[in-house]
């Protein structure tokens, strides 16, 4: 497969939010699971084999185009070891919670005849989608910091050439106005993996980098999130809804190791202390954090406290709070494929020497500008013939045949 191209119905453009497509490497029982229906407010509701679907094919966001790979870079199907089946999931943002939608959008995938030299993969870097990350109202500009460190060293174990980048999406939702995959080697940091600025929620492109860029088992990768939340007055909380928030890069990269999750979070039990002389206990890692004294908070949970007992309009307090979030030891979980998953307690990376932007200064000038040439990205040889796939037909016609059996 070379090529993943997002169909959105033609009228459903507002509800369709993001696809995650995931390559599954074991046996499944279709038949046993023609009628099941569940809640979709999570994927523990889903038949508990599929929960093995860890190794993402494709991600897609609203604005976004198509997923291409690199001409020596594909992904393999039909052969031992390879996928035997995909998950599709999509998620809809659906505010008004309206039952008359019928959707039918999906994705088509491009296939070519032989294999390429390189298997490609997905990793997303960023912060944990939790209720530990926390964006507070009032702040013109508010940063959350998803740091990926010891996970690169145990994920990266059998390739210490390293791998290789060659493009990303970068994500956030409707408060984020900028977003930075940075990159660190001996606390020295390298230029940006991919940066925006002027970050925009209706257009997450992907970012093809014009030469791969060496990503190696001792490096450090942080995805760096910037917030407006001034015209709020409520805390907003990290979730997979429009309103609530993320801080997620998805690095496209080969030859393909077994990481997929590279994600972090600031302990509740740290930005609990925000509240001048809580005492909290947490049996989860510092996560569902309680108050225990004084005795006029004891039992308040975490949400609780951060929404009704923090004066955030406090410009001290505001500062306070970005250092929490900024400095406080970090919970780590690295995940892959066939229940891989580990994780653990982490400190904020020290930086020795951070990245400057160059300044750059476009001078007045009729002359058109020169385009320089960059990689070429997804090209097919005369030798390849293309064969495409649209997803949700498959799984129509699949559901469709099953219902009937």
């Amino acid at each position: 497969m070379i090529k993943a191209e997002p169909i959105v119905q033609v009228g459903n453009e507002a509800i369709v939010h993001h696809f995650i497509v995931y390559a599954c490497n074991h046996q499944f029982n279709f038949t046993d699971h023609a009628n099941y229906s569940e809640s979709c407010g999570a994927r523990r509701n889903m038949p508990p084999d599929l929960e093995l679907c860890q190794q993402m094919l494709m991600a897609w966001a609203i604005g976004g185009e198509a997923q291409v790979y690199p001409e020596n870079v594909g992904y393999p199907f039909g052969g031992e070891g390879d996928p035997t089946f995909i998950l599709l999931e999509t998620h809809f943002d659906n505010p008004a919670l309206r039952n008359d939608y019928v959707d039918s959008s999906g994705v088509r995938f491009t296939f070519i005849p032989r294999r390429r030299q390189f298997d490609a993969g997905i990793m997303d870097v960023g912060v944990m989608v939790s209720r530990n990350h926390v964006i507070p109202p009032y702040y013109d500009e508010f940063y959350s910091w998803g740091q990926c460190s010891d996970c690169l060293e145990s994920g990266l174990v059998n390739v210490p050439e390293g791998i290789n980048a060659f493009g990303a999406v970068l994500h956030t939702h409707l408060a984020g106005t900028s977003i930075y995959l940075r990159h660190f080697r001996d606390g020295v940091e390298l230029p940006y993996m991919a940066y925006d600025e002027n970050y925009d929620f209706n257009y997450q492109e992907y970012r093809y980098f014009k030469e791969p860029k060496k990503i190696m088992p001792n490096d450090d990768l942080v995805t760096h999130c910037k917030y407006k939340s001034s015209d709020r007055t409520s805390v907003t909380w990290g979730g997979l809804g429009t309103k609530e928030e993320m801080c997620l890069a998805f690095i496209m990269y080969y030859p393909r190791v077994n990481l997929t999750n590279c994600i972090s979070a600031p302990l509740q039990s740290e930005l609990i202390k925000i509240v001048p002389g809580v005492t909290s206990a947490s049996n989860d890692y510092g996560f569902n954090a309680i108050i225990q004294a004084p005795s006029q908070y004891a039992g308040r949970r975490f949400p609780d406290v951060m929404e009704n007992l923090v004066n955030w309009q406090d410009v001290q307090t505001r500062d306070r709070f970005q250092d929490l979030e900024l400095n406080s030891t970090r919970a780590q979980y690295c995940a892959g494929i066939n229940g891989y998953g580990h994780g653990g307690l982490i400190q904020r990376l020290q930086i020795t020497t951070p990245y400057v932007l160059p300044q750059v200064s476009c001078p007045a000038t009729t002359t058109p500008a020169v385009t320089t040439p960059g990689v070429t990205i997804g090209s097919i040889s005369s030798a390849d013939r293309t064969m495409s796939v649209t997803m949700a037909t498959v799984l129509c016609s699949l559901f469709s045949l099953l219902l009937k059996m």
